[in-house]
């Protein structure tokens, strides 16, 4: 598990995940990732109660992510505690380049940031809290009403309400 807190979105097993090669900091950065999808998709509390569709694209996350990372890093908190993760997260997500190209074929390759989220999307989709939507675009997902009762029931922390607040002044900027 990422963290002992049971209800944390990093209380994530490594078999719970896609891939079984997974480092601690790539667990580290899936949890993040999960808690960067929520305030993405429902950047204000309320946005929970709606049954709108919400979409999330690989390079629109990832961007999201990255821009956010300054908050996320400043948040307080031991390591032992979900913000202290987060923030830990963060500077491994830093760290990380955003895209590396796959040899042989089109897509992103393990050890950048939009494989990270591939996969968690991927994920996702295994528990029947996503969609792929591939006539939107090959790397875009639909959220399904069962992420959004997820994000609902663990929603919290600091974390999450700096990722929360970050996207909420993108969306007023655009």
């Amino acid at each position: 598990m990422l963290t002992t807190q049971p209800n944390s979105v990093f209380a994530v097993r490594m078999s719970d995940l896609r891939s079984t090669a997974m480092s601690a900091d790539d667990k580290l950065v899936a949890g993040l990732i999960v808690l960067g999808i929520a305030a993405y998709a429902f950047p204000r509390q309320l946005d929970l109660d709606s049954t709108d569709v919400k979409i999330v694209e690989v390079a629109a996350l990832d961007a999201f992510v990255r821009d956010a990372i300054e908050q996320v890093t400043a948040l307080p908190g031991d390591e032992g505690t979900v913000d202290g993760q987060a923030r830990v997260a963060a500077a491994v997500y830093e760290r990380m380049p955003s895209f590396k190209p796959k040899d042989r074929q089109p897509g992103p390759a393990r050890g950048c940031t939009q494989f990270a989220i591939a996969e968690v999307l991927g994920w996702l989709v295994e528990r029947g809290a996503a969609r792929v939507m591939p006539q939107m675009g090959p790397t875009s997902y639909q959220l399904t009403d069962r992420f959004r009762l997820l994000v609902a029931d663990v929603a919290g922390g600091e974390a999450l309400a700096a990722l929360r607040a970050h996207r909420r002044t993108r969306q007023e900027a655009a």
